[in-house]
Formats: structure tokens, sequence, C-alpha cells
């Protein structure tokens, strides 16, 4: 099953979202999404899904009658209805299917929260819910927008480990690093309403980014050196074009007419030539200004290095919204063992 986008734009309130946006994703294929917060992920994710209609361009299933599951953010998936009846109704399945949304919400481990309201549910629960839906549709596509946010450990490695076993093709948008390393094939980069694909995970899409981005900053510079020499040149030619407009020296016979005509043919000269180097400055394609890197691990360092504990837990145990917080610390810490309870030994070591 493939998907292909061609010349997607979509604008609003007069600001371009979406510039003429094509790509496509071969059957099978796993693809990261990534751009900042606002630049249109979600809007695309949206048009593709048929939730949204571009301002132009078009969306392309091969075969047509692929099936798409879309899981929103779960900021968007609120409302009073009960978990068991939004999965129903929103599959179109008999009351003798109810046994597959069970199983479904197990898996997730929502089972005991099929009569639930989703808005009872926290933006990790809402989000599993969705998850519930695809397992039952088993659509040949999926369109995941944030699914990591809000998971526990363990559902994270589910849902990581569902997409590694799934035949299907999916378009992922994630901030999570290492979810988009085990999964992804290619890494599509939204930023000022286009596009550019880069085959393989996030960390090679992040080496090629820093290559391109010392290259242009290279180009910039080397340009705008190119430009202060043009500009500085037309300053030194109009400089040369006022002293001699306001020279009066004569000629060595004292013929003044000769000695006006001469000023003016070199005027004209000068004029031309900074005309010239004026027109070739408008011509001149300008690089953009690299942005500057934001990074926190640039502005934050340890004064000293340190291999001591600095951290020492114990004993901890802690239940916020049905997530286990001895949990969160282990993911935290990167540790591959996990315990839900009882002694935690965490060591914070510097990189």
């Amino acid at each position: 099953m493939n998907l292909i986008l061609n010349s997607i734009s979509k604008e609003y309130a007069g600001h371009q979202i979406l510039n003429e946006i094509s790509f496509s994703i071969g059957e099978g294929e796993v693809v990261g999404l990534i751009g900042e917060n606002g630049s249109g992920k979600t809007t695309l994710l949206k048009i593709i899904a048929g939730l949204e209609q571009p301002d132009c361009g078009g969306v392309q299933f091969v075969p047509a009658n692929a099936t798409v599951g879309y899981v929103p953010q779960a900021s968007e998936a609120f409302s009073d209805q009960l978990v068991c009846d939004f999965l129903i109704e929103s599959l179109a399945l008999g009351q003798d299917d109810e046994y597959k949304v069970g199983i479904a919400l197990s898996e997730v481990g929502l089972g005991e929260k099929t009569n639930k309201k989703l808005s009872e549910l926290s933006s990790g629960q809402r989000t599993k819910v969705y998850l519930a839906r695809i397992l039952v549709n088993k659509p040949d596509f999926l369109l995941l927008d944030e699914p990591t946010n809000h998971l526990d450990l363990e559902a994270l490695e589910w849902l990581e480990k569902y997409l590694q076993e799934y035949d299907g093709s999916a378009l992922v948008i994630s901030h999570d690093r290492r979810f988009l390393d085990n999964l992804v094939d290619k890494v599509i980069e939204l930023e000022d309403g286009k596009t550019k694909v880069y085959g393989g995970n996030y960390s090679f899409y992040r080496e090629q980014k820093q290559i391109q981005k010392e290259a242009k900053a290279r180009k910039y510079e080397e340009q705008q050196r190119f430009i202060k020499r043009i500009e500085k040149d037309i300053v030194e030619k109009k400089e040369r074009i006022q002293k001699l407009e306001k020279s009066d020296r004569p000629t060595r016979d004292n013929d003044k007419f000769a000695s006006t005509f001469l000023l003016n043919r070199a005027s004209r000269k000068y004029t031309r030539a900074a005309q010239a180097l004026e027109t070739r400055l408008e011509k001149t394609n300008k690089i953009e200004k690299p942005k500057p890197d934001l990074s926190l691990s640039a502005i934050f360092k340890p004064k000293t290095e340190c291999d001591k504990t600095v951290l020492y837990l114990k004993g901890l145990c802690k239940n916020m919204g049905g997530r286990n917080f001895s949990r969160i610390l282990v993911c935290l810490s990167k540790m591959e063992k996990r315990w839900p309870c009882g002694d935690l030994t965490v060591q914070v070591r510097p990189r």
C-alpha cells in the first residue's frame, strides 16, 4: 500500500502552513514526520486522514480502497462517550463483536476501563483507546500524532513492538528520538511549509542535518563577505563621483570647457560602474541566515565532572493516575530493569 501526496497547500488566516508539499510512502515503510511545534505536522496528518481539505493538491492511496487508522493527539481525543461505545460505533461493529473490543482494550492495558467515559481517562489512557481501535480495525495505513507523549513505559514498549511487526505503512509524529531510531525507515522534515526527505532513522537525519547546516553557514559567511566587498566598492565609487562633481580644477591651458568635459566623462564612468555593481548585488540570491542553535546543552555545563552517586532512592512507590512513578524514574535513567516497588537505586552521572 502506497501513499502519494501531490502539491499539498494549506493556508490559515493568510498564513501559509503547507506550501506545495509532495512526497510518497512506500508499502511497509514506517516514516517519521518531524518539525517544530506549529510547523503544520498535525494539519498535514488531518489532510491525509481526510479530516481537513487542502487548498490545493491531492492525496492518493494505492490501492484506492486502503483503510486508514488515525491516532490524534491525546488532547483531541476528549468526549463523554463510553469507551466501549466509542470503539463499537466508530468501527461500525455489531453487538456480537464486543468481545473484540474487550480483547483489544486488554492488550493495551485498559481492560477495566470498558465502561468509563473518555473524559474520565488520562491523556495516556485516551491514546490507548485509539490504539485499541487500530487493533480492532486493522487498517492498511497508520497515522500517529504524538502517540508517545503520554504513554507509560510499558505501553511505549508495546507500541514499539506492534509497529515493528506491523505489515502496513505508517506516518508517525514523535519527539522521542529513541522511538524513531528503532522504527523509522526514513524521516520527513517539515520546515517553513516545505518538506525534505532523509533516508535512514532519526540519528542519521540529525547527522545529515548538521552537515547541511554547517555547509549553509559557510556559504552564508562567504556571501556576506562578498556583499560587503561590493557595498564598499559602491560607496567608494559614489564618493569619487561626488568629489569629481565638486572639482573645478582647470586643464593645463586653463580651458574651462575641456575641464568640464573631462570631469563629466569621468563622473559618468564611475556612475556606470556603481550602477553595474548595484545591479549585480540586486540579482544575487541571498542565502538566509542560519537559525541559532538554542539547545540547552550549550547553555548549562557542569563546573566539575564527578563519577560519584548524586542521587539515591530507596523504597519509592507512588501512583499518579494509574501510572507508577518509579517506572518513570527508571525510564529516565535508561536502566533496563524495572521494579514496580521496592529498593531502587538511580545513579546520575555526567555524559
